[in-house]
């Protein structure tokens, strides 16, 4: 069994077409149980975060079917720069929505591939994991998540995970107890400490006065103080540190 072919691209990608039974016995395994016998793939490396190839898509056909074939390659060779760099696009726009300043962001499957990740998010993996230098997270972080939204805190690094179907975008910040704030509790802390009441906190932003009491409550669990007169002091210490 041959690979049918390797294409490089102008832009970094390639393009590989592969039958059933060539590569490790996992995916022959994996192609079996879906009745994959041919496979044309486009991956391309990722220049911002530095991680390996990966594939960005793949066109499948079963038993029976021929090869896929040379000007199929070519117009795979065409398409696939427009097509990953709109998928990479889209991603960039969607991490800017969730922009958190005190965190970078990743994008893995269940299975812990990595698809995507802004600059700064490796560093931020390997100062937890410093051995790490594959497309993966670590399994202990993958065996830490559960099917739902969750918190990993380390002993370096604090990780956010959201899940989105079959993708779970991570948020990694460095460990600190300020970073364990989500951002609405950050928008709470700087009325808190200034004296705001928790009625007048509620009127300027609009929420409820439980959820107030909520995210108070969380910020004082998280920041290991007991009431914002503490929570002053403790940022008021910190901001001195960072200032000498």
């Amino acid at each position: 069994m041959t690979a049918l072919g390797s294409v490089p691209l102008a832009t970094g990608t390639t393009a590989n077409s592969i039958t059933f039974a060539w590569t490790s016995p996992a995916l022959r395994d994996f192609c079996a149980r879906f009745g994959i016998r041919h496979v044309l793939c486009a991956a391309a490396p990722d220049a911002l975060s530095g991680l390996e190839h990966r594939f960005c898509f793949c066109c499948c056909r079963g038993p029976g079917k021929r090869a896929f074939s040379d000007p199929e390659h070519r117009l795979i060779r065409f398409l696939a720069p427009h097509l990953i760099e709109a998928r990479r696009a889209n991603l960039v726009a969607y991490f800017a929505a969730c922009r958190d300043e005190a965190f970078r962001s990743g994008l893995c499957d269940r299975m812990g591939l990595i698809h995507h990740a802004e600059p700064g998010f490796p560093e931020l993996l390997r100062r937890e994991w410093p051995q790490l230098r594959t497309a993966h997270v670590p399994a202990s972080l993958l065996a830490a998540l559960p099917g739902h939204d969750a918190v990993f805190e380390g002993a370096a690094i604090v990780i956010k995970a959201k899940h989105l179907g079959d993708l779970v975008h991570l948020q990694a910040g460095r460990q600190g107890r300020l970073r364990r704030l989500s951002p609405r509790e950050r928008l709470i802390t700087k009325p808190l400490v200034c004296g705001a009441t928790y009625k007048e906190i509620r009127q300027t932003l609009g929420i409820a006065a439980s959820t107030v009491t909520k995210h108070a409550n969380s910020i004082y669990r998280k920041t290991g103080v007991r009431n914002k007169t503490q929570l002053a002091e403790f940022l008021k210490e910190r901001n001195n540190s960072r200032s000498r």
